[in-house]
């Protein structure tokens, strides 16, 4: 949902379950979201990974937060992947400079299995059940604009996030 219709400066997050399709929907706005800053709580967290996994999982959403809040003094437009919404619209509306941006949040989904088959494909081989887990219990919010990637391709969800941000 946009706090402010059409500005030039977003905060974009996409989030969702694993294997839902959010690291390739940010790798596909990201070609055409010229000039954006990509954070990725995954990314921090794996480089992270050698503190221990706990640690890092908590040290990564700091990150995040506070890299975004950096980014909106610096008047920078924002993509974000994998953060909890709620705690990114609290970091979002606290800043200074909030009126200058919008802000969009959009929850991927897809089935379980469809998500299985995903992650089978791209040779992570996650376990079922913390797949399974990790789809029951990531929360939706209601900042939070749904899209089923199972029943939307690639080209169709891009089109739809750039449309819903007035991207394009």
């Amino acid at each position: 949902m946009s706090k402010r219709r059409s500005s030039s400066l977003k905060v974009i997050n996409i989030c969702g379950p694993i294997a839902v399709g959010k690291t390739t929907m940010c790798n596909r706005l990201m070609q055409f979201l010229q000039g954006y800053v990509f954070v990725d709580r995954a990314y921090f967290e794996n480089v992270l990974k050698p503190v221990g996994v706990p640690l890092a999982e908590l040290v990564a959403d700091d990150m995040i937060y506070v890299m975004v809040r950096r980014l909106m003094e610096a008047e920078r437009p924002i993509l974000v992947q994998e953060a909890d919404t709620n705690r990114l619209y609290d970091v979002f509306s606290s800043s200074k400079n909030c009126e200058e941006y919008d802000f969009h949040s959009f929850f991927l989904t897809c089935s379980v299995e469809e998500a299985i088959k995903r992650d089978r494909r791209r040779g992570d081989n996650t376990p079922e059940d913390i797949i399974r887990e990790t789809h029951r219990s990531t929360e939706f919010y209601v900042r939070d604009i749904d899209i089923d990637t199972e029943t939307h391709n690639v080209g169709v969800t891009q089109g739809l996030i750039l449309q819903l941000t007035d991207l394009m």
